[in-house]
């Protein structure tokens, strides 16, 4: 099979928005999605609406089982399929898409999602607008390849498969994340205790297990910006270009382990960021940052996890940092090492605690490494079948009893 034949969207489903009125919310009711919904992938806590509104508005159309929805303002082009039996009502910002019965629903939601019908979607799209906006009436005339009814059925199969593979990847990466946050939460703050370790732990300095050693670049260090999700970052690869300095010399060194504090809000850290180098090489950063070297790896390691938690970096930071009218932090790197924090007195657990936090880490960036190999995988397979290259019973060693 090649050159899929091309039909309107509006030949093969019809096509609704929802309510143009805002309606007035209850607390208890019928479900009212919007975009956040289908962006967030994530029907489960929605506003309600009065069952007298609902009751007229189904009169006009109704969500039903096979249905799919898509979002047309603000966010264009998001699709869900509705693959349960939904008792809810949609606002304007979102398309309904009522497939024909000899019309593969799996297929053409998946379809809708492909490279072709999103630029036919961009293409009409009013980027002007404010939010941009697609018009009902053009999203009907998006044309969408179409294949036999059994081939429909054949493709949606197998990208259904990728879908269960990467749904279960983010599944494994939000449990090891959340099970990241416990470790933190319960056992770093020392109200859970490893087995086989019962040596107290006691409230110090930082200045008892970090020393600013003011090293400065030597001139042969890439210079390193810090990111609160993935930590030293290098500013050419990261942000397209360097922004400092023309002269580097009077930049801080940071040796592997290092902790590094930025002094910059960001987010939901306002009072600035601290992160450990996980580099295997020095690098620079800005001068205004504070450097400082841990009594060990591990105990680096922990740090970096306490203050990975937003509400400890504030509790934490809250006493010594003054916030100028713009925003501007002032705290020096003595009056940063002035503050208190539980930690264990032996090394042993330091490091044991330190491995556990590693391996968590480690599993949470496969699995996410995991969910963008597959979607990479499935946005290959989804333009090779639904882009009309092939059809999946035209693959060699993939026959129709197969798919």
């Amino acid at each position: 099979m090649s050159g899929l034949p091309m039909v309107p969207l509006g030949s093969i489903a019809k096509v609704y928005d929802g309510t143009h009125q805002t309606p007035q919310y209850v607390s208890e009711g019928v479900p009212f999605y919007s975009v956040e919904h289908l962006t967030r992938n994530d029907f489960s806590d929605t506003k309600f609406i009065a069952r007298e509104i609902y009751d007229a508005e189904i009169r006009r159309v109704k969500i039903e089982r096979g249905d799919i929805l898509m979002t047309r303002i603000g966010s264009i082009g998001e699709t869900r399929l509705i693959d349960w039996d939904a008792e809810a009502s949609f606002y304007v910002s979102l398309a309904l898409v009522k497939p024909k019965p000899d019309i593969s629903s799996r297929y053409l939601a998946h379809a809708m999602q492909g490279a072709h019908f999103q630029r036919e979607l961009y293409k009409r799209t009013l980027h002007v607008a404010f939010p941009k906006k697609i018009n009902l009436g053009e999203i009907s005339e998006c044309t969408i390849p179409l294949p036999e009814i059994d081939e429909q059925e054949r493709i949606a199969s197998v990208l259904d498969a990728w879908d269960k593979a990467i749904s279960e990847a983010k599944s494994s990466a939000e449990t090891h994340s959340i099970r990241l946050e416990w470790l933190i939460d319960a056992v770093l703050s020392g109200k859970s205790r490893l087995s086989n370790f019962n040596k107290s732990w006691s409230r110090l300095q930082l200045s008892d297990v970090l020393t600013e050693h003011k090293l400065r670049s030597s001139g042969n260090e890439d210079v390193f910006s810090v990111s609160v999700h993935r930590g030293l970052v290098n500013q050419i690869e990261h942000l397209g270009r360097s922004f400092a300095a023309q002269s580097t010399d009077h930049y801080n060194r940071v040796m592997p382990g290092d902790i590094v504090y930025t002094k910059s809000p960001t987010g939901q850290f306002p009072l600035g960021v601290v992160k450990q180098s996980t580099l295997d090489e020095d690098a620079i950063v800005s001068p205004l940052y504070g450097v400082f070297r841990p009594k060990s790896k591990s105990l680096g390691s922990l740090l970096d996890a306490l203050f990975s938690v937003p509400s400890f970096a504030v509790r934490y930071l809250t006493p010594l940092v003054q916030k100028g009218a713009k925003n501007t932090i002032a705290v020096t790197n003595n009056q940063f090492l002035e503050g208190r924090v539980m930690l264990p007195s032996d090394a042993e657990e330091i490091d044991a605690l330190a491995d556990l936090i590693k391996t968590q880490r480690e599993i949470i960036t496969h699995s996410k490494k995991l969910v963008s190999l597959l979607e990479d995988q499935k946005r290959g397979i989804t333009q090779k079948f639904i882009g009309g290259k092939a059809g999946v019973s035209d693959r060699p060693g993939f026959s129709k009893t197969e798919a």
